[in-house]
């Protein structure tokens, strides 16, 4: 099994612009200081390995050292906070607690393929949850002011099966500004970035309520922000109300909603005002009609021909003939006072019925499918 630092990679379950995400298990052996745990299910969880392009990886862990303090910290079902943070093999990490789904940014791919756009009411759900996230986050003191994140991108937020959002990255984000030395990485980035910090201006609030209006436009619409003139263009998929709402989540910063937990009670006053109504269900059965869209369709059964019966039955014979030859050598080897069994299959007969019920979900027949049910059939002594 490949090890990277202290981790085994188990299996890597996504890739994108940010880099690779693997499900992991700490060294049995690491005892290192800030171990979460000695229990194995405290020792699993997920790693993100950081692309070693445009992240400068000598400076990771002094970009991030006002934040090392929310290693480990509860901040809620809402966020996904680091267990470790570090660099190992050159390549910078951040090792968090298991979150079950995929990112954010790979239901808007998959959606996109599709051509399917989130629902409003959905959609919504998405921002309200993030929101209570962020203002969780808020409450945590960074440098005398409340702590921003300032790095908000779908790649770091994660959707589960069941209709969970986790936000993610909190402690790394100020470290992620640095994907500006990859030019085509940042490119991908840059709508969820309000224009003060694409300039390189400090910190606000409001630059978190940006990202949240980028990210609710490009759940309705499939696009990324460019502008926030994009918002008259799309004006058959966001109603009136909440284009207004959505502009001044966007506008420079004077103009712009200063604080998510602001942007979070405009935003449920709205809901009410409307009659939009949205859970967690809502949210995983849409997810799961896309996911529906998108495996490849069953291969038709309805006919089984001639020749797949002439091969299901040659398959038959030779692994029969293997059986009866492996029983033969069995009861050669048994002492002469214990009577031998034989074993005969004459009475037992595979048809292409038999073999129907794998057709029927999907697969295709194997040699092994052939010889493990004729191996099944019970004998007659």
């Amino acid at each position: 099994m490949k090890t990277i630092g202290p981790f085994r990679l188990q299996q890597k379950i996504e890739e994108d612009v940010l880099g690779e995400v693997y499900c992991v298990t700490l060294a049995e052996e690491d005892g290192a200081s800030g171990d979460p745990g000695s229990d194995e299910s405290a020792r699993s969880g997920l790693l993100r390995l950081f692309a070693s392009d445009g992240l400068k990886t000598e400076r990771f862990l002094e970009d991030i050292e006002d934040r090392r303090r929310l290693v480990g910290a509860e901040l809620g079902e809402q966020v996904a906070t680091s267990r470790r943070l570090g660099v190992a093999d050159g390549r910078a990490y951040d090792f968090f607690s298991y979150v079950s789904g995929c990112s954010l940014m790979s239901q808007i791919e998959g959606a996109t393929r599709q051509r399917e756009r989130f629902p409003l009411e959905v959609a919504l759900f998405i921002a309200g949850r993030l929101a209570i996230g962020l203002g969780v986050a808020l409450r945590q003191e960074q440098d005398g002011g409340c702590l921003v994140h300032g790095f908000l991108v779908p790649h770091l937020i994660r959707i589960s099966e069941e209709g969970s959002v986790v936000l993610g990255g909190l402690e790394v984000a100020p470290a992620l500004a640095d994907f500006r030395g990859n030019a085509s990485t940042f490119a991908q980035l840059l709508p969820y970035m309000s224009p003060e910090r694409r300039a390189g201006a400090p910190l606000h609030p409001a630059d978190d309520v940006y990202s949240l209006g980028a990210l609710l436009y490009q759940l309705l619409t499939l696009r990324p922000l460019a502008s926030s003139s994009d918002l008259r263009i799309e004006s058959r998929a966001i109603p009136s109300e909440l284009r207004y709402f959505l502009a001044r989540s966007v506008a420079e910063r004077p103009r712009r909603i200063q604080s998510v937990v602001e942007w979070l009670n405009e935003l449920k006053a709205l809901v009410v005002q409307e009659g939009w109504a949205s859970t967690a269900r809502d949210l995983s059965a849409f997810l799961a009609e896309i996911d529906e869209r998108v495996r490849p369709p069953k291969p038709d059964t309805s006919e089984i021909t001639a020749d797949d019966r002439e091969e299901f039955a040659r398959m038959i014979r030779e692994t029969r003939e293997k059986q009866e030859a492996s029983s033969s050598e069995v009861a050669a080897e048994d002492d002469d006072d214990q009577p031998a069994e034989r074993t005969s299959y004459e009475t037992s007969v595979i048809t292409g019925e038999d073999l129907r019920p794998l057709f029927d979900e999907g697969r295709l027949v194997r040699t092994s499918d052939v010889k493990r049910m004729a191996s099944s059939i019970p004998p007659t002594i």
